[in-house]
């Protein structure tokens, strides 16, 4: 994983701004019709009646939703009391999830530095500000799927041990004793462990995401992980094995959180099975364009675009920016030992020099094929190379 600047001290101001951002006037408005009320409703009612199963409004079952909101909801009113401000709290908890999950996702990508801003532009973009003291059951689900997701891109990155290393590792390996210590060997077994911890909290996720708005929470982090391991599919060999045993017990763990109050819902009321499963789930699924989003699928663009305010303008200024150069040191000491020189572009264009500091070398124009494992292998010392934050003048 990239280092992060942990030692760039964030401004003094940052923290509380952020809380500021998501606590404040929680209670200074009444709840709103008709999604604040019922959801408040449903929640004061298993509160007062004991029953926190079945959800019920105007104590009748309520079954169009899985019971995660309601039962935060209900927690904060059991604590707080019935007010308007214990109502959105768990909101404002949920909003301020999702954006330490951004953070970390990005301070592993690009540093601490770009993270807070990050956070910063997504905690004042007016939708997930408005969201995030609104309630509705998408801040919930928002933070959860944003939880897998990350959770699955640690489990990918803490693999980077089990790539392929040049056959010099490789000789390195074989002079092993049988009886001696195996220093490589410990680090990919620890590496795999976890790859395989991360993996099972990415389940573990979806199942909370699942119990707060159903199979939505296991697509997105499901097809955005999918997607990872297509894309770097060159890479993908060694760590399947791991990532498949991962996916069993991960399998296994979100069965086991998130079945068992579907089941006992569909045996105590009866008919919930039909509804639930066939009326909102499959219902909603084949209905959906012609019902529910009877809306061009450009609709959202706007809506998009108005919620992104007042960050909206730096999408067009984005495309106006100059390249960003990023550096990394290798501390890899079989990657130090390389002799090679690579130059690549987007465009299968490639430079390569077997002895880096000799001008003969090999050279193709358009040849992605071609350059490919060139790609594959700059990429491999890329990941396991940290980022210099430190640069100095070469003096030429």
């Amino acid at each position: 994983m990239p280092h992060a600047d942990s030692d760039q001290r964030p401004p003094w101001w940052f923290l509380p701004f952020v809380l500021l951002l998501f606590a404040g006037l929680l209670g200074t408005r009444s709840l709103n019709e008709p999604d604040e009320g019922r959801y408040a409703e449903i929640a004061r009612e298993m509160v007062e009646t004991g029953n926190w199963l079945v959800p019920h409004i105007w104590y009748v079952p309520h079954l169009d939703k899985p019971p995660f909101t309601y039962w935060a909801v209900a927690a904060s009113l059991a604590v707080f009391g019935v007010n308007e401000w214990a109502v959105r709290l768990p909101l404002a908890l949920a909003g301020l999830s999702a954006a330490w999950v951004t953070f970390l996702l990005v301070r592993s990508v690009a540093g601490a530095a770009a993270a807070r801003w990050s956070v910063l532009i997504l905690a004042t973009s007016m939708l997930y500000w408005v969201m995030a003291r609104m309630l509705t059951t998408d801040i919930f689900l928002t933070q959860f799927i944003a939880w897998a997701i990350y959770f699955f891109w640690r489990s990918w990155r803490s693999l980077d041990a089990l790539e392929e290393r040049s056959a010099g590792s490789g000789q390195q390996a074989a002079a092993f004793v049988e009886d001696e210590p195996d220093p490589a060997g410990d680090a990919r077994a620890l590496a795999a462990r976890r790859s395989f911890g991360w993996q099972v909290a990415a389940w573990a996720a979806m199942a909370g995401g699942a119990l707060t708005k159903g199979p939505i929470a296991l697509v997105i982090p499901l097809v955005a992980f999918c997607a990872l391991v297509w894309w770097r599919r060159g890479t993908a060999a060694p760590r399947l094995s791991i990532l498949l045993f991962g996916a069993l017990a991960g399998t296994t763990l979100f069965t086991a959180l998130a079945l068992p109050w579907f089941l006992m819902v569909w045996e105590s009321v009866p008919n919930s099975f039909e509804f639930m499963v066939k009326g909102q789930v499959v219902g909603h699924a084949m209905q959906a364009a012609a019902k529910n989003r009877a809306q061009p699928f450009w609709f959202f663009l706007p809506v998009l675009a108005a919620g992104f305010l007042p960050w909206t303008p730096l999408l067009a200024l984005a495309q106006r920016l100059p390249s960003v150069i990023q550096f990394r040191e290798v501390t890899d000491p079989v990657d130090r030992a390389l002799a090679s020189a690579c130059l690549l572009n987007d465009a299968g264009d490639f430079y390569f020099r077997l002895i880096g500091h000799r001008l003969d070398g090999e050279a193709g124009i358009a040849l992605p094929a071609r350059s490919q494992p060139f790609e594959q292998q700059l990429q491999r010392v890329w990941d396991r190379s940290r980022d210099c934050r430190e640069l100095r003048a070469l003096g030429i």
